[in-house]
């Protein structure tokens, strides 16, 4: 393996693009009907606890080549980030932070920096 893709990237670029262009031309459309405040943008972004490299030197022939990492909840786990963005350009508060956590809460244990402005998910 030397690359990875998305569903998305393997269907048809041309059908993606058609469609993004449909969106553009309607939100273009009904964008100048608000102020600037009004037309908002929120996107997902996902971020790896620890990013693991899938390349690396090993012996020719050698059946098995194991990477070590900290943690390997950590390589097969990540968070979420949701910040929304108005077209003035302010970033509304608060954002949103969805973790792995199963209790919905940071265990005690751990110091966190607590934020006002970005509401934590598990």
């Amino acid at each position: 393996m030397t690359k990875f893709i998305s569903h998305r990237e393997a269907v048809d670029k041309s059908i993606i693009k058609k469609s993004a262009d449909g969106f553009v031309a309607e939100a273009t459309k009904h964008i100048p009907k608000y102020k600037l405040d009004f037309v908002l943008n929120a996107d997902q972004s996902s971020f790896n606890y620890e990013i693991a490299s899938n390349r690396t030197l090993s012996y020719v022939g050698e059946k098995t080549t194991y990477l070590s990492v900290k943690s390997l909840n950590a390589v097969t786990h990540s968070y979420t980030v949701m910040p929304i963005i108005s077209a003035a350009g302010q970033l509304l508060s608060p954002v949103f932070l969805c973790l792995q956590e199963p209790t919905g809460r940071f265990p005690i244990t751990k110091a966190i920096f607590s934020a006002p402005n970005v509401v934590t998910s598990c």
